[in-house]
């Protein structure tokens, strides 16, 4: 499940996790950064990571959003709700304009950032020269 630093097996244990996501300071080249949870019946089913800002890395690939939802519980609604909670933390932010990123084969994110008000804006080419999808979705309202 998306995204990364939510993976469990990267940590020792479910309190390790929480606990360096609960970290206060910010190692070099990434940025503050809130992850919140889906849970349904005592499992969790998503998470989302919500970027306060972005570094030059994050405005070509990441963005402010990364989302991901356990396979079986996929095209039920669930990342729209995450992605919507993602906005509403955002505007507190008061990130006027959430940027997104993707991969061009992911139709259901693609529709997901559609549902919530974005729009594709130009690609970036990564030194593969394989595309990233970017979005903008406008965060004012």
């Amino acid at each position: 499940m998306v995204p990364g630093n939510t993976d469990i097996a990267n940590y020792s244990s479910f309190n390790n996790m929480v606990d360096r996501l609960n970290c206060s300071e910010v190692d070099e080249g990434f940025v503050p950064t809130t992850t919140l949870f889906y849970f349904k019946d005592s499992i969790i089913i998503g998470a989302v990571d919500i970027r306060h800002q972005l570094n030059d890395k994050l405005s070509n690939i990441g963005g402010h959003v990364g989302y991901g939802v356990a396979k079986s519980y996929r095209g039920k609604g669930y990342a729209t709700i995450l992605l919507e909670k993602a906005l509403d933390e955002l505007k507190t932010l008061n990130v006027e304009v959430v940027l997104m990123t993707c991969n061009p084969l992911n139709f259901a994110s693609q529709t997901v950032m559609k549902k919530c008000g974005g729009y594709q804006i130009e690609s970036y080419i990564k030194k593969n020269g394989k595309p990233v999808h970017r979005y903008h979705i406008p965060n004012t309202k």
